[in-house]
């Protein structure tokens, strides 16, 4: 078994969204999600606050581009890549050299394009609420396929796993530094970005980007609630595509402990109320 992500403590330091019109969801991110936002001479548009970044290419809307992970330094990214060169996976050239140093990718079963790198550390000057980009979850018509791979092959590890009566596998949290997990996958029937997330710290937090969210004319879609996996406080709204957006707060930091199976229900999902369930 490869322990490629967590030995480096690698974290997603950006994503990159589709778009059929980058430069009004690049106004979107820069308004409601307090960006600075810049047209790249690639054509790209960069949105930048505060340890969040999204690069917004022309494609198909509420698609995903690629997941940028950033590793601790030199070294830990030498050792990501020694570790995919001894499993003989087929690295991609990189598309991050705007904001990652020496960055390679791989390709999921899914076809999600992810790369690792070297953060160069370009935080914009501008201040707004705190929201670290944190963690992105997938949607999956294979997903024991896609566990293993993230497991395998890229070294992240189980955190919590969310099975029905039959003991078939719904859900799976996976992390690749001390957080919960920087990375969710979900039985749907739906391939591809299912959401991504920001970590804001406590419940002020929430409370403060909910106040914004509604000046800005952003409703909440899901929430308040509580997930049972990660023990993390959320909201959730929608950006101008239609991809979904997490706000969450007091993720459960996690350094040694065994996976736990939760139960497919309503409950697990949000201890609260209403959960999204994804499949049947």
């Amino acid at each position: 078994m490869s322990f490629a992500a967590i030995s480096a403590d690698a974290y997603v330091h950006h994503i990159s969204l589709n778009s059929p019109d980058p430069e009004a969801l690049g106004r979107f991110y820069g308004k409601v999600l307090q960006m600075e936002v810049e047209h790249l001479p690639s054509g790209s548009w960069l949105c930048r606050g505060p340890h969040r970044q999204v690069v917004i290419e022309h494609g198909a809307r509420k698609t995903l581009g690629h997941i940028g992970f950033a590793v601790r330094n030199s070294d830990a990214l030498h050792f990501v890549r020694k570790e995919l060169e001894r499993q003989d996976v087929r690295l991609l050239k990189s598309v991050c050299g705007d904001l990652l140093d020496d960055a390679f990718g791989i390709e999921d079963p899914d076809g999600n394009r992810v790369f690792f790198g070297a953060s160069k550390c370009t935080e914009p000057k501008g201040v707004g609420l705190y929201g670290a980009l944190q963690h992105v979850a997938y949607g999956t018509q294979r997903l024991g396929e896609m566990v293993g791979f993230y497991r395998e092959v890229l070294g992240f590890a189980e955190v919590d796993r969310v099975r029905n009566e039959q003991g078939e596998l719904k859900v799976c949290f996976l992390r690749s530094n001390h957080e919960h997990h920087t990375v969710a996958i979900f039985q749907s029937d739906r391939v591809g970005l299912d959401h991504h997330a920001y970590e804001v710290g406590d419940w002020n937090g929430i409370r403060d980007w909910a106040d914004s969210f509604s000046r800005e004319g952003a409703p909440i879609t899901w929430g308040p609630g509580r997930h049972g996996p990660g023990n993390n406080l959320f909201i959730f709204i929608e950006d101008a595509d239609g991809n979904n957006i997490e706000v969450s707060a007091e993720l459960e930091v996690v350094r040694d402990r065994p996976a736990i199976d939760w139960p497919f229900r309503p409950s697990t999902l949000n201890i609260w109320g209403p959960a999204r369930m994804r499949s049947a």
